[in-house]
């Protein structure tokens, strides 16, 4: 079914080419000027708030923008408002519970005696980490919801994947890890410019295929919502 999944995904995101170039237009300026200027930029409080924000305010757009073309066949509009409110709140909410998770998993177990460093401590904070995000991927199917205004429930995304958990884990954790290699020869450019740039575009076609996917996971698992 994940693949399955995946075709669809770049199927629907090949019949709205136009759409989604002006989805990703915006979003990959500001974070071209996020790469460019974090390493003068992140040397105050202030400037690592700033850096922060734009960050955020760039992934949402995107997000946003790619769950409402393969949903809802819709172009991008330059908006904030509730929705997009309520998406970053759901993103910080769901990034600092599975990180607090994690962390008081590992740490417990470290209490105990578990090494803290080590083949066996790397492996087990990395099976820490897979299990925390196979329960927390059954609640991933709210982000399309909200993206496309639709009342929806953790409940609803829970229900929704029951018989699917396998399938929303490797689509919200395995397969953003796997693009997210498409990264990689960015480290080979020493320009700071061109890093930046080339860095960028390549993480917003690895998030791109990644959010697409998750629309697809929601529209044939949540149908009826």
């Amino acid at each position: 079914m994940t693949l399955r999944i995946l075709g669809l995904a770049l199927e629907a995101l090949g019949k709205r080419g136009r759409a989604v170039f002006g989805a990703i237009l915006l979003p990959a300026i500001l974070l071209v000027a996020v790469e460019t200027l974090g390493p003068w930029g992140t040397s105050s409080a202030f400037g690592r708030l700033f850096y922060v924000i734009l960050s955020v305010v760039a992934y949402v757009w995107l997000a946003i923008a790619i769950h409402r073309i393969v949903l809802l066949d819709e172009t991008f509009r330059i908006r904030w408002g509730w929705r997009e409110t309520r998406f970053t709140g759901w993103l910080w909410l769901f990034s600092i519970v599975i990180g607090l998770v994690i962390w008081f998993v590992i740490a417990a177990f470290e209490s105990i005696g578990m090494p803290s460093s080590g083949i066996i401590a790397t492996a087990f904070q990395l099976l820490v980490i897979v299990a925390v995000f196979y329960f927390a991927s059954q609640y991933f199917l709210i982000f399309p919801a909200v993206a496309v205004d639709r009342k929806y429930t953790l409940a609803h995304s829970s229900v929704a994947t029951e018989e699917n958990r396998m399938t929303a884990f490797v689509v919200v954790a395995v397969f953003p890890v796997l693009l997210s290699l498409i990264e990689l020869p960015a480290s080979l450019i020493s320009n700071v410019m061109l890093y930046a740039l080339v860095r960028s575009l390549l993480s917003i076609i690895s998030i791109t295929i990644g959010v697409a996917m998750l629309s697809v996971l929601y529209r044939e698992l949540s149908s009826g919502r």
